[in-house]
């Protein structure tokens, strides 16, 4: 798959500002300092579509963007970031289980994490809150770049063996060097084209 468009369509901070059913979506999850606006900004090719900075959690909302005038990739607020109160914490939880309850025409979850961490336990959850949903989702790993191969490997294997994923759903990823783009896009174009609604 190409994408050879990629525009900002807005903001939701409830139910309300999701756009209207009818485009296949694609969600990016994941903790807020594991790269995903990066990820979002290789995937398109575009260095500031999506908002990148050195102060994690500055995703507030639900950001969704419209590719190729085809389908709906969706940034989620990232979780576990802890310098925001407990009441904006739970505000976010639920943003997220609300879009992620709702939107039938979800295809696929790309989780982003940091390859040089485990996972820990709000990454656990949420594998296991996709899997409970019967959501086809990968684990990308982000980051490769700042480790040698042979480590990247390596910490891909215990990412795998922490989460108890099979081979297909872990991918060792880099947004800096675009180390499996191409695969990625491939899986997603795989996953539009198999029709039908959430892991179908």
């Amino acid at each position: 798959m190409r994408i050879t468009k990629a525009d900002y369509h807005g903001s939701a901070y409830g139910r309300q500002g999701f756009p209207a059913a009818g485009r296949p979506e694609i969600v990016v999850v994941g903790r807020s300092n594991a790269g995903k606006s990066s990820v979002i900004n290789s995937l398109t090719a575009r260095k500031s579509l999506a908002h990148t900075g050195q102060t994690p959690g500055v995703t507030t909302a639900i950001q969704f963007y419209s590719i190729n005038d085809a389908f709906w990739l969706v940034d989620l607020p990232g979780y576990g970031f802890a310098r925001v109160s407990q009441q904006e914490r739970d505000r976010w939880k639920a943003l997220i289980e609300t879009y992620l309850e709702d939107r039938r025409s979800l295809r696929l979850a790309l989780m982003v994490v940091d390859v040089r961490r485990l996972p820990d336990e709000l990454d656990r959850m949420m594998v296991d809150w996709l899997r409970d949903r019967n959501l086809a989702f990968v684990i990308l790993a982000n980051k490769a770049d700042k480790l040698k191969a042979r480590e990247g490997e390596q910490a891909l294997k215990g990412i795998g063996e922490q989460l108890e994923l099979t081979e297909s759903e872990s991918l060792l990823f880099s947004a800096h060097s675009g180390l499996n783009r191409d695969r990625l896009l491939s899986l997603i174009g795989s996953r539009l084209g198999a029709g039908g609604e959430r892991g179908a």
